[in-house]
């Protein structure tokens, strides 16, 4: 899904209204928080699985790493995009004001937001996928893994996750680069309100996939 959003920006023609230095930007910050959120929570995970409890009291402790990690990715997934935006609201209002430099900082639209916020939450997902799967192939612990629970963590991971993860950045991107037309000016805040309802609901979505992961 990451590869097949790269091509769609290239084929779109995209990259003729927001300048690479910013999706550059976008997606090198989602791929390096990914990473650092997968090492991070690794040894939360591993303390959750060494409890030498009950199997209700690992179950409790498995739930609430998943949950953990799960809420604490749908923040970091939407970063880059804040991040962009803060960026270059900053190299708006600095002295320097030539119009060149303003053309190649220029980024305007809902869907230039959606955009941004959509690469880095990819970028998020596919450094944080590669970095979390990858030990387990080459540590053979997947070698006794059933098909069915294969074929789960390829529609998780493979088309669930960054699905969901598009659609969660690009919705914070259109939120933070929101300028209302004419209709939509009337209604702002109606605007607002679905777009929020809508992110909340893909974050639940995103949520229930990690958790559903985290099964035994």
């Amino acid at each position: 899904v990451p590869a097949l959003f790269v091509l769609y920006l290239g084929q779109s023609g995209v990259l003729r209204d927001i300048p690479v230095a910013v999706l550059a930007l976008a997606g090198a910050l989602g791929a390096g928080c990914g990473v650092g959120w997968v090492w991070f929570t690794g040894g939360i995970v591993a303390r959750a699985y060494g409890v030498p409890m009950a199997a209700g009291f690992l179950l409790e402790n498995l739930a609430g790493a998943g949950l953990v990690i799960a809420v604490g990715g749908a923040v970091l997934m939407v970063l880059p995009a804040l991040v962009v935006r803060l960026l270059l609201a900053a190299r708006r209002l600095c002295p320097v004001r030539s119009p060149a430099v303003l053309a190649r900082l220029s980024v305007r639209e809902s869907l230039d937001g959606f955009t941004i916020g959509a690469l880095g939450a990819l970028s998020f997902t596919a450094a944080a996928t590669t970095t979390r799967l990858a030990p387990q192939f080459v540590s053979g612990l997947l070698d006794n893994v059933r098909p069915l629970r294969r074929f789960i963590e390829a529609v998780l991971f493979g088309v669930a996750a960054p699905l969901t993860a598009a659609a969660l950045g690009g919705l914070i991107g259109i939120l933070l680069w929101f300028r209302p037309g004419r209709v939509a000016a009337r209604h702002r805040g109606h605007v607002r309100a679905v777009l929020l309802l809508l992110t909340l609901l893909v974050v639940v979505i995103y949520t229930a996939i990690w958790l559903i992961d985290d099964r035994p």
